[in-house]
């Protein structure tokens, strides 16, 4: 394609052609070969590099784990003396997609000791953490949510600013006040439940909507305070099974069951082997219907 059909093979790069004309060694696409990827961004890390490397969907970098895993280990065995910065981003999320491209992997993330793992939900939030994660001497595992991409709903003009705190303190940002229920999503169900709140405030149920826009290290003070302050607590997560919600629950049951005054059930995917074809995709997730119906039964419950 580079030989016979240069121009075509241009419009291919996802946006980057002005960057890469003006940077061409710093920019360059990269074989089908996540494993490589991956550890080739390792070295170039311990060489002192700052690498910054896409997956283009997540559910491609499930064999590449090993290295990541590696991110986060060698600094540990080397009594903190080694430092490795890097970023993958991680396009992820359910949708109007080929099944093989409807994959999360936060959970797998979150598990992995000595990473950062990054969520945003807005736009100001992607330009500010995406450049405190690029800054930062600790690798970033980037999640972006697909659907966001294109929801027009969700544009706002960037202040383009330096990063004003490392990535991990971003903790949980409060995208919503309230009292009744405490309700923590992150990607596309974040504004799902904040579209849902806002059809619950019409009858009168006030909820704290929380936006896990860092998933590990996680920022529990925040998380317990708006519980213990609302007493319910409902997490939204597309995964069907085996979610970062099931963490967040126990967490709870830990350390503030005696404020909580309703069942913690987690609100899931539809479980399925693998995500449906696009037409019933959306019947997959959970949708504003679906939370409203969950916090009123939550609320009637004592």
């Amino acid at each position: 394609m580079q030989t016979e059909l240069p121009d075509l093979e241009d419009r291919l790069i996802h946006g980057f052609l002005p960057l890469q004309h003006l940077f061409p060694e710093r920019i360059f696409d990269a074989p089908l070969n996540e494993p490589a990827i991956v550890g080739v961004s390792l070295g170039m890390s311990i060489a002192g590099m700052r690498p910054i490397f896409e997956m283009q969907f997540s559910g491609f970098v499930q064999s590449a784990l090993h290295q990541i895993q590696e991110f986060g280990r060698s600094p540990q065995r080397h009594h903190r003396m080694l430092r490795l910065p890097g970023v993958c981003r991680l396009p992820f999320g359910h949708g109007d997609r080929i099944e093989h491209h409807n994959e999360c992997e936060i959970a797998e993330f979150s598990r992995i000791h000595g990473i950062v793992v990054a969520c945003p939900s807005t736009p100001q939030d992607f330009y500010d953490m995406l450049f405190a994660a690029t800054a930062s001497d600790r690798f970033v595992a980037f999640f972006e949510h697909l659907d966001l991409y294109r929801m027009i709903s969700l544009r706002e003009k960037i202040v383009r600013r330096a990063p004003r705190q490392a990535i991990e303190k971003f903790g949980i940002r409060v995208a919503r006040k309230g009292e009744d229920i405490t309700i923590a999503s992150y990607g596309r169900m974040l504004h799902e439940s904040l579209a849902a709140s806002s059809l619950l405030a019409r009858d009168g149920i006030s909820c704290e909507v929380l936006d896990l826009r860092i998933i590990a290290p996680l920022d529990e003070a925040t998380l317990l305070d708006s519980v213990r302050k609302t007493g319910r607590f409902l997490v939204v997560q597309e995964e069907c099974s085996h979610g970062f919600g099931g963490h967040l629950v126990a967490l709870i049951a830990n350390e503030a069951l005696e404020y909580i005054r309703a069942p913690q059930i987690p609100l899931l995917g539809t479980p399925c082997s693998f995500a449906p074809p696009p037409r019933f995709w959306e019947f997959h997730v959970p949708r504003q219907r679906l939370i409203v119906e969950r916090v009123e039964r939550l609320i009637r419950e004592q």
